[in-house]
């Protein structure tokens, strides 16, 4: 991190580059034991995620975002409560859940080969990922990932029934999901 922007190279030569002009925003989040990551989000909607930095990075990282890039450095949370109902929304170039208003995971648009609604369910999404060539063999990637969307009219099961209500909500169908 120096004055004019963000810098990092890795071992394969690989290098990614963040102008200070650039940089619209910066999160700090926990995700692991004592694991904190740095998202950076730039205009033009992409973004990057630095991982493996410790609690005490944020300090140094955030004077510095402040002073030198006019961005102050959010910290922000993931959802971890384990259900499968949430919201949907574009953010950048990514497909963003969110439980309880925090993410609870993002898919990068580019990394997704193609969407499709079988055609006898018409209430699923289906997103086939691209095969990264250089992963080894032995390791395990995610390569597609299925989604049920609830036809309009169809009820959302909600706490709201504990207290002797249902709720109906407009659900947008499967196929008219942008």
């Amino acid at each position: 991190i120096k004055e004019a922007g963000v810098g990092w190279q890795s071992e394969s030569g690989l290098a990614r580059r963040v102008a200070k002009d650039d940089l619209i925003a910066a999160n700090w989040t926990c995700i692991g034991p004592r694991l904190f990551e740095l998202k950076l989000q730039m205009r033009g909607g992409s973004s990057l995620k630095f991982q493996g930095f410790r609690d005490t990075d944020f300090e140094i990282f955030s004077k510095h975002m402040t002073e030198h890039f006019r961005v102050t450095l959010e910290r922000t949370g993931l959802s971890t409560k384990g259900i499968s109902w949430g919201t949907v929304a574009y953010q950048g170039n990514a497909l963003v859940f969110r439980v309880d208003d925090k993410e609870a995971f993002e898919i990068p648009l580019a990394e997704v080969a193609q969407s499709t609604i079988p055609p006898t369910i018409k209430n699923e999404v289906n997103m086939e990922f691209l095969q990264d060539s250089t992963v080894d063999e032995d390791d395990e990637c995610l390569v597609e990932l299925r989604f049920f969307v609830p036809q309009r009219g169809e009820e959302k099961k909600t706490s709201g029934e504990e207290e002797g209500g249902d709720e109906d909500e407009e659900m947008p169908d499967a196929d008219k999901v942008p």
